[in-house]
This record gives structure tokens, sequence and C-alpha cells, in this order.
């Protein structure tokens, strides 16, 4: 430190050269001390050792003006004139304990000179700062419904109505991507309906990867669970579907639906493998608690049969060119080719135009069998080269207490034969029976009771208000008869005894006769 009052004294040589080193001492150290120099002039430096700081004298040498700080920081200063940080140097604003900074710095490379105005005042909460274009900054307050980068006919876009509030992207003019107030995700569409939903003329979702035959696809994961389920395609052009913790179902290179297992095997235009080790089955329900045991239909293949089965109280129809033809219904009626079910009785009903049932062998023997039972046969139809054979069981040993039929003419007589017409064809006179009336004949002859209607039974579906027992009605309100029927071959066997005893009686006759005759 060195400190001197400017002036060179009177003296002898050394003492002259020892006063200049002073003098030049204080130069060089700007006159530096912990107390101000004794001895001041206007604009004199002072380096302050107290307070580390190098001041300059004012004009009128009354008072120090602090230029900066011995340590090479600044304090508040106040400047006139330019400032210039050459070199791309950095303007840096340290934090409260001088660890850290922010700085300022020009570009690597300017084309000219810019000067940027500041705005004269604070601004508002929210306001951003813009540029008028000539270097004059303003306070700017957004726009309350559009934040939008655009360039040319693209744009990203922040649209708030208050009520509608999405994102959008434009391409090229044409709205291509919006991110709705719902947070589904519009690709193609401005209203997108789900998560993500995308509209386009050739609509595809391409996930590739970049690491060769290495597989790519979409794993979806249920809130609160870490599982997953993925679908992905691999290197063999495979789509599989795996449940994070096995492969279940996949579609292979060929085309093939395999369920089960990864590597079905069969005839080539196999689609559709389902497999399991124990009862491999296909459940198809349209209801809404699960598979229920009840619930839907199933198609099972047990070991080694293959069911169809209708768990629910309904029916199994099968169609073809838009028609029912036919129906297996829920208490197992068979109906092939009719519009309406007679009965809910287990059975089959055939209708149609042409032939209802066309039976037809590689060689003679017999077409159809009937059975009372699961082993007791009662009948056949047999085919021959030019004939059919219709039989009934008649053998004798299936038969007890036979005796010769008598009185059969008397029974006979007994028998009212009519000429009549159906109702359902008035114009066509027959020769028959009337059920009933041959019933107190031959009843063996006849099926069904007289003046019979249907009625209701334990376990079929009633209308409203009907009880079990009650009649049954038709469309119209009507109840529903039981027609009898007749079986005309039951009569041959009285026929044959009435004609037999006339045979005998006209032989006696002639016998008679001819005794007369010759006498």
């Amino acid at each position: 430190m060195a400190q001197a009052d400017g002036v060179v004294a009177n003296g002898t040589g050394s003492a002259v050269r020892a006063d200049i080193n002073g003098q030049l001492a204080a130069l060089f150290t700007n006159h530096s001390g912990s107390t101000e120099p004794a001895t001041t002039f206007a604009f004199q430096t002072w380096a302050d050792t107290n307070t580390s700081t190098l001041k300059l004298r004012n004009s009128s040498n009354d008072g120090w003006i602090q230029l900066a700080r011995l340590d090479g920081q600044f304090d508040a200063k106040t400047f006139n004139g330019n400032i210039t940080l050459n070199a791309q140097s950095d303007l840096r604003l340290a934090d409260s304990d001088s660890s850290n900074w922010v700085a300022f710095q020009a570009p690597a490379t300017v084309a000219s000179n810019v000067t940027w105005t500041l705005p004269a005042a604070d601004g508002t909460s929210g306001q951003t700062l813009q540029t008028n274009g000539s270097g004059t900054l303003s306070w700017s307050t957004p726009s309350a419904t559009v934040d939008k980068i655009e360039e040319g006919n693209t744009s990203a876009e922040v649209v708030d109505t208050g009520s509608d509030g999405h994102f959008k992207v434009v391409t090229e003019g044409t709205e291509a991507l919006r991110v709705d107030s719902s947070q589904r995700v519009g690709i193609g569409t401005i209203s997108p309906t789900t998560t993500v939903h995308a509209e386009d003329a050739q609509c595809e979702l391409q996930l590739k990867s970049t690491s060769g035959t290495n597989s790519a696809g979409l794993r979806f994961v249920p809130g609160g669970q870490t599982n997953a389920w993925y679908i992905y395609a691999n290197g063999s052009r495979n789509l599989v579907f795996d449940d994070h913790a096995s492969e279940r179902m996949r579609i292979d290179a060929s085309g093939r639906l395999l369920v089960g297992t990864s590597s079905g095997t069969g005839n080539s235009g196999t689609k559709l493998v389902l497999h399991d080790s124990s009862n491999p089955r296909l459940r198809l329900t349209n209801s809404t608690t699960g598979e229920a045991a009840s619930d839907g239909a199933e198609l099972l293949l047990d070991g080694s049969n293959f069911i169809i089965e209708n768990r629910e109280n309904a029916n199994i129809l099968l169609y073809t060119n838009g028609s029912e033809r036919m129906r297996i219904d829920s208490n197992g009626f068979v109906n092939i080719g009719a519009y309406t079910i007679p009965s809910a009785t287990p059975g089959m009903q055939l209708y149609g135009a042409g032939n209802l049932i066309f039976c037809k062998r590689s060689d003679t023997g017999e077409a159809i069998s009937f059975y009372a039972n699961s082993t007791t046969k009662v009948g056949n139809i047999v085919l021959g080269a030019s004939s059919t054979t219709y039989n009934t069981s008649s053998d004798y040993r299936l038969k007890e207490n036979v005796v010769p039929l008598a009185g059969a003419t008397d029974r006979l007589k007994q028998l009212p034969v009519h000429r009549f017409n159906f109702i359902v064809e008035p114009d066509k006179t027959v020769d028959g029976f009337l059920a009933h009336e041959a019933q107190a004949v031959v009843p063996e002859a006849i099926s069904g009771v007289k003046d019979e209607i249907e009625v209701w039974k334990e376990g079929e579906e009633l209308p409203d208000g009907v009880s079990v027992g009650d009649n049954k009605l038709d469309e119209d309100g009507n109840t529903i008869p039981v027609y009898q029927g007749i079986d005309q071959s039951k009569l041959v066997p009285l026929l044959t005894a009435a004609l037999q005893e006339a045979i005998g009686e006209i032989e006696s006759l002639k016998a008679r006769v001819a005794a007369l005759e010759s006498a």
C-alpha cells in the first residue's frame, strides 16, 4: 500500500529520489490504503482496502465515486454510455450467495448490429414479451382462446372456449390431429368417439420393430395392475395374443385362428382350431352374467362325441337362403320345413311341397324300422325291386289267447259307411267312415277320443291368466281340437271274417239248392 501528497519537496538528491519513488508507488497502487489519502485531487483514484473497492474522486474534489470491486465483481453501478462484452462473453447474473448464475450471450455470428428496446413498465401477470419487428419490445396479453404455433398452412393450436378445450394440429390447411376435452385422440377426425379414433381412406396403424425380426405389438394394462395383455406380431408373421403368463390365441401366417395351441395341424383348408386337453368347447351367449351353466349355447367335443347344446330355454334353428329350414325346440320337438309346431310333445314334424322323406337303398331290404322302445321292434318298411312292403308286428310268438273271430257279420253290419267330403276339399266326395262310429265297432282301428281338445300340461309355458289344465287356444281365441284318426287296415280282420261267414252261408245255400234240384 502507498499514499502520497503528489508534491516532490526540495531536498538532497537521495531525498528527492525517495520522494519521487513514493509518489510513483502511490500512483501505481492507486493510492491504496484503508483510509482515504490525506491530500486529494479531482479525478484521483483510491484503492480502498477497507471496503475492497476502487474509487474515483469526483470533479468537485469533495467525494468519491465507486468504480469497481477489487475482487473482480461488480456492486450496483450506474453507467452513462455503452457497455460492450467482446468475443461472445457472458453477461452473468448470480444468485443470492453468488454460488451459481444465469447468463445472456450473443449469437456466434450477427449479420448487423441489433438493439432491443425494453418496455417502459412491468406489464401484468400472464403477459408475454413480443417485438414489433424493428427492435421495440412490449408486453402483450395472449388471446384468451388461442395459443398457436404457425408456419404457412401448418399449425399447432391450443383452443379453450371454456367448455370445449382441445389441442389440434393442422397440416396444409386440414386438421390432422385433435386431443379433445375428454382426453380422446382423433386422427383424421375432429369428433373422436374412443380413446384413440382414426379415420382415413386406408386407415392403418403400423408398429414396426427396428431390431430385425423382433416382434412389434400392443400392450394393454388394466388399471391398478402390473400384468398385461399383449397383441404382437412375431418374426414368423404370426399375430399372437398373450396374457403375460402364456400365449392364449394366435392368427398364424397361413391365416388360421388357433385358440389354446400355437401349432395347429390338419387339413390345409382348416381356418379355426380350438384346442383343450379336456373337453374343448365353444360357448355362444347373449347373457351379461358370464358363463353360468344355464347361459347360451355350446359346441363341445367331450372326447368321443361332438355335441351342440342350447343351455337356455330356447330353440336351435337352421336357416338357408334367409329362411328357417329346421328347428329343434326347447322341449326336444324336431320341426323340418314347417312354420308352426303343433305340439310341445317331443317328436318330429315334416312339411314341404315335394317329397317329405326320400328313402333309397343301394339294394333291396329294410328301409325304415320302428321300435316301441330301445329293443322292441314293432314294424318296418321294406323295399323290393319294384314294390314296397309296410309291416307291423304279427308273429305268433308275440300273441296269446288266440281264438277264431266269431259274429263278424253282425258286427260288420253295425259299421256305418258314408260318402262325404273333407272341409278343406269341398269338391271331392269320398267313401269312408266317421272315426267315433267305427270306434264303437273296431276300437283298435281308431286313435284319439271323440271331441278331444288340447290342454296345457305341467311344465309348459302359459299365457297370462291361463292355468295348467285349461284348454289351449288358437290365435283367434278358439280351443284347439285333437282330431281322431283311423287305421283302415285294422278293419281287414273283421271284413275277412264276415266274408268267410258269408262264403260259408253261400256254400251251404248252394248245397241245399243242388239237393232240391236233384230230388
